[in-house]
């Protein structure tokens, strides 16, 4: 670190080098400027371009086959390829293709607002070193580096948190639907229906499960496609489960059944473990706060007393 204030401090002697330094970090902030704006433009309007192309294409295509045509579909409805980002915005219920461009613009705009604002603020106090300066910067430009990916993560879990606690109340009315005689698809879509007003996301989810049923896609495919855009892994199993009770021929509403109690029982557990380990928690809000407030209001006044006898010795 000394050495590197060193190297800064004599290429930054010259007070030219210095000007053009500045002048050098103004033009490339513009330009970033330019390009995250760019970026977020491009990506609130690629939709229509999209679409245009994808007419263009139409007659290109034709020659297709139809089991190709549904593989590339269901590649693109995933919604991302295994990269992070692309993960967390589709589990934050950020589907389309211009949403990856448009983080990627607010991320450019928020570090560069965060380097503008930290420089003037630090123009506000005393002049302090200019390799100093230029260590914060870069530590807040770090930190707005990462800020967007964890709002993105708290976004997506969230989502994911208040999908799963709606999840048994959609299974036990999935139940009910496939007891009184209603097929698996019309049941998805009344319960989606009944669930819209409550948890809004959910019912989304379920709803283009089912649309994806009646387009072709086979109960394993859009279940699959349910687990990537959700991130709920715990119903998996249950994909499992509907499939070998189709293959099988077995009931369907017993099936929802056994999963609907056995997913109630692990949420239970879930509950009680985050319940044992309040008492962990609490050790540190208890050391570092509590007991020094009932430590001065115990012995406080006895101390006090014992100052006042050595005083008068």
């Amino acid at each position: 670190m000394d050495t590197l204030n060193q190297l800064l401090g004599q290429v930054l002697a010259d007070p030219q080098q210095r000007q053009w330094l500045l002048i050098g970090i103004v033009g490339l902030s513009a330009i970033t400027l330019f390009w995250g704006v760019s970026l977020v433009i491009s990506g609130v309007a690629s939709p229509y371009r999209r679409q245009l192309k994808e007419i263009q294409q139409d007659q290109q295509d034709g020659e297709q086959s139809l089991e190709q045509r549904l593989f590339i579909a269901r590649q693109q409805s995933s919604g991302f390829n295994g990269h992070r980002i692309r993960t967390l915005l589709v589990h934050a219920g950020y589907h389309k293709e211009s949403a990856y461009r448009i983080f990627n613009g607010i991320r450019v705009i928020v570090i560069l607002l965060a380097l503008v604002l930290g420089y003037a603020g630090m123009s506000l106090f005393a002049q302090m070193p200019f390799n100093i300066v230029l260590l914060l910067l870069v530590v807040i430009g770090y930190v707005a580096y990462v800020l967007p990916v964890f709002v993105l993560e708290r976004i997506a879990n969230q989502r994911m948190t208040q999908m799963k606690m709606a999840m048994p109340d959609a299974l036990d009315l999935l139940v009910v639907c496939t007891e009184a005689g209603m097929g698996f698809k019309a049941a998805l879509q009344r319960v989606a229906q009944e669930v819209s007003m409550s948890h809004e996301e959910l019912a989304h989810e379920l709803t283009l499960i089912s649309a994806k049923l009646r387009a072709g896609l086979t109960m394993q495919q859009s279940f699959e496609e349910f687990i990537l855009r959700t991130g709920l892994e715990d119903f998996r199993s249950l994909n499992v489960a509907i499939n070998q009770s189709i293959q099988l021929g077995t009931s369907i509403a017993e099936t929802l059944r056994v999963f609907a109690d056995e997913y109630r029982i692990k949420r239970k557990q879930e509950a009680e473990e985050l319940a044992a380990k309040i008492g962990t928690k609490m050790i540190f809000p208890l050391v570092f706060f509590i007991w020094p407030s009932f430590f001065i209001v115990a012995v406080g006044p006895a101390l006090l007393k014992v100052f006042k006898v050595m005083e008068g010795m």
